[in-house]
């Protein structure tokens, strides 16, 4: 599909998502199951009894699957997704129904800070894959040091969501020729809101980096042998 460079029309990131109606969140709950059929996946949560919203939902990124395979550990509970602009581009009306957060990679974005206040005082899951981009190859990559004093300010729990199989299955490089590999997502509370309070911030992105420690390709030789 051909870009329309000559529109000028500019999309307005500087505005707070809505709050996401019970409704599509049950419709987006029903696609993403739809959407799994077929395909052998377990998601599997660690540390997470009890556990209500607000809360920070960090995910590593391999394709679009992460997300279904994410709603099927939120439910129906209200997410609102951080999503770069370039997922804005055909359908705008679309990421705004669904209170998408839009924001523009690897700048300082203060409207951004203020939007993910917004959603996790009013009682929501605030959903970002703080890698920025799919990972090429499997492994983690950057994690910005700037998180940690982002989860620190904000003071709520944090559940990193590890996805397993996802680069086999679909590499955003070749996601057209999909392979049966079973997908194993563990989502797991890290930090509770009282360890928050007591940690510092650079003790909180620690965590966050031992939590991210991932490789597709050594969860290949563990399936097969």
């Amino acid at each position: 599909m051909e870009v329309n460079y000559k529109n000028k029309k500019r999309y307005k990131t500087a505005k707070y998502p809505i709050r996401q109606p019970k409704i599509i969140t049950f419709l987006i709950n029903t696609l993403s199951s739809f959407a799994l059929i077929g395909k052998k996946y377990k998601v599997e949560k660690i540390n997470m009894e009890g556990l209500k919203p607000p809360y920070f939902l960090l995910s590593n990124h391999m394709y679009f699957i992460d997300f279904e395979l994410l709603t099927k550990a939120t439910g129906i509970e209200r997410v609102n997704n951080v999503v770069s602009i370039d997922g804005y581009y055909r359908r705008p009306w679309l990421m705004t129904l669904i209170g998408a957060i839009c924001t523009r990679k690897f700048t300082m974005d203060l409207h951004l800070i203020k939007s993910i206040n917004k959603v996790l005082k009013r009682g929501d899951i605030l959903s970002m894959y703080p890698e920025a981009r799919y990972s090429p190859c499997g492994i983690r990559s950057y994690i910005p040091e700037s998180l940690g004093k982002l989860i620190k300010k904000n003071g709520v729990p944090v559940v990193v969501a590890i996805h397993r199989g996802n680069h086999l299955h679909s590499p955003f490089w070749n996601f057209r020729n999909k392979r049966k590999v079973p997908l194993h997502t563990t989502v797991t509370q890290i930090l509770t809101a009282q360890q928050v309070k007591e940690k510092s911030a650079e003790e909180i992105y620690n965590a966050l980096i031992e939590a991210f420690e991932y490789d597709d390709y050594q969860y290949q030789r563990i399936i097969i042998f």
